[in-house]
């Protein structure tokens, strides 16, 4: 079965997007991960970004506290 969504920009990286169209196309076929589904509302929740290494995962070994 195929489905046609809108996911909004949050849900496709894990760093800020300023303007989708830079990174995708219209009707351009994305690998996401399905979080939830109501099929009575129509409500489709996905996530692009969890396919995706979080370049956020290991920041804190590059950060240190009160370095003088």
């Amino acid at each position: 079965m195929e489905k046609e969504v809108i996911i909004k920009a949050d849900k496709l990286q894990h760093t800020y997007i300023v303007n989708c169209k830079n990174l995708y196309s219209t009707g351009e076929y994305l690998k996401v991960k399905i979080k939830d589904i109501n099929i009575q509302k129509n409500i489709f929740n996905l996530s692009g970004k969890d396919f995706l290494e979080n370049p956020f995962k290991n920041i804190r070994k590059y950060i240190t506290e009160n370095r003088k």
